[in-house]
């Protein structure tokens, strides 16, 4: 028998960042592109600079915790960020890249929200504690639509994917009867337990 003993190439460093307030930052999702942009979403609570670097942009939440999404550069620098939430607890568990650079994010919101705050108003009011949240920015952070769904009850969007046939899969669960159509159709599951999981697919 012979022996050979071989090395595999390890993981190197390259940089790491950090941001952060006084209150409480949460960092769920983090997705690149092609070109390297690192694109990052999660929730906060009270201010928080959302530059890791020397540079400060500062974001206030509304309430308890609110959503921000930020775009930063191969190098980690701070491109640009977006917030919104309203007077309760609003997350968001995904975020996601098209290829012609627009930007998906996956959550849920509680009460009334505006999913615009840097142009004309998009306020929606979920229909229970909470319901679920479909938002689309575009690669210069600027609000192209929202889409929501849900019922009387809690309703959470934990995960989402974009397939190769230019879909969107979600993933989450859901309390008593849920409507998973965020348009003007009606597509009604019922919870067999206490809380059931769904899977949905979109265009």
């Amino acid at each position: 028998l012979i022996g050979q003993t071989s090395f595999a190439q390890g993981p190197f460093y390259e940089w790491h960042k950090t941001a952060g307030g006084e209150g409480s930052e949460y960092g769920n999702s983090v997705t690149v592109d092609e070109l390297g942009y690192v694109y990052i979403t999660g929730e906060f609570l009270g201010e928080f600079d959302a530059d890791s670097g020397d540079g400060i942009t500062n974001i206030t939440s509304n309430g308890f915790r609110d959503v921000y999404i930020k775009k930063m550069d191969a190098e980690g620098n701070l491109l640009w960020v977006y917030s919104f939430g309203g007077s309760l607890d609003d997350y968001a568990n995904s975020v996601i890249i098209h290829a012609n650079g627009g930007v998906y994010v996956f959550g849920t919101f509680d009460g009334a929200v505006d999913f615009n705050p840097y142009g004309t108003e998009e306020i929606v009011t979920s229909v229970g504690f909470n319901d679920i949240f479909l938002l689309k920015l575009d690669g210069n952070g600027d609000f192209e639509w929202v889409k929501t769904f849900g019922g009387n009850s809690t309703d959470r969007g934990e995960d989402l994917f974009l397939g190769s046939d230019d879909h969107l899969y979600s993933t989450g669960w859901f309390q008593n009867t849920a409507d998973f159509d965020p348009g003007e159709g009606v597509s009604n599951l019922t919870a067999v337990a206490w809380m059931d999981c769904f899977i949905q697919k979109l265009d």
